[in-house]
Formats: structure tokens, C-alpha cells, sequence
């Protein structure tokens, strides 16, 4: 049904303006409707939908044994991914995605590194953050 209204809309919108970009959830639907009926129109996800997600997939990995320590760092990384996405211009993706990469590096205690972004862009941390545990490499997440 959510599926038919935007097709709905997007057909009555598009009589009178065209439409370049369109925002949604992650509806598996509505991702391939956009891909094969609408090619021309650039399909992104809304930013809270993909945290959301994220988060849900953290919490379950810090249930897991070995990897509690990544509990006390999901409130960062979530941040961290609101900050790569809005503090880049739209036309550069490439560095958006360095930037959200940035963030394993971070946690390990590492924040001069190599690529597109090759450092963290904060200053000296401070207070809660360095309460926190740097993570290790870990084999077993996967």
C-alpha cells in the first residue's frame, strides 16, 4: 500500500514539477519501484531509518560474547554517521563515506590515518570520551 501511494503521488507531483531526488525509508519495494520505473530520479534513504538500523545491528552485536565493549561506543558511532552524512556536501559521496569509515579507526584509538579523510576532525577528547574503552581488532564479529 505505501508502495501504490507514492506511485500515486509521485505521478500527480511530477504534473506539475519534475522531481530530481526522492527520501524515504528503506522499503525493499519502494527501493526497486524508484530503480526500474523512475531511473532518472536519484533514490536516498532517509538518514534516521538507516540509524535506526544500525543501532538495532550494534546492540545485538554488543550482547554478543567478546564484544561488550562496543556497547558504551554506540551513541558515537550513531552521531558519527549523522555528522559524515550533514556535514558533507551532497555532491561529494566519496568523502561522506570516508568520513563515516573514519569512525573504526576512531575507536581503535587511531586518529591520523590514510584516504580521503586522514584524520578525525575533533579536537583533544575530553570528559565522557575518554572514559571510554578503545576497542581491539576483533576476529569474531563476523
Amino acid at each position: 500500500m505505501e508502495q501504490q501511494g507514492l506511485q500515486r503521488s509521485l505521478e500527480r507531483v511530477q504534473e506539475f514539477v519534475e522531481v530530481e531526488t526522492l527520501v524515504t525509508d528503506r522499503h525493499v519495494g519502494i527501493n526497486k519501484m524508484i530503480r526500474v520505473q523512475h531511473p532518472l530520479i536519484t533514490h536516498l534513504f532517509d538518514i534516521w531509518h538507516v540509524a535506526k538500523s544500525l543501532k538495532k545491528k550494534l546492540q545485538a552485536l554488543s550482547r554478543r560474547s567478546g564484544c561488550q565493549m562496543v556497547r558504551p561506543w554506540i551513541g558515537s558511532i550513531i552521531n558519527h554517521l549523522y555528522w559524515a552524512v550533514i556535514s558533507t556536501a551532497d555532491e561529494n559521496k566519496d568523502l561522506a563515506v570516508a568520513k563515516w569509515r573514519s569512525v573504526i579507526q576512531h575507536v581503535h584509538n587511531k586518529h591520523v590515518f590514510q584516504g580521503l579523510f586522514p584524520m578525525c576532525a575533533h579536537g583533544p577528547l575530553e570528559g565522557r570520551e575518554l572514559q571510554k574503552p578503545w576497542l581491539s581488532p576483533c576476529e569474531n564479529i563476523f
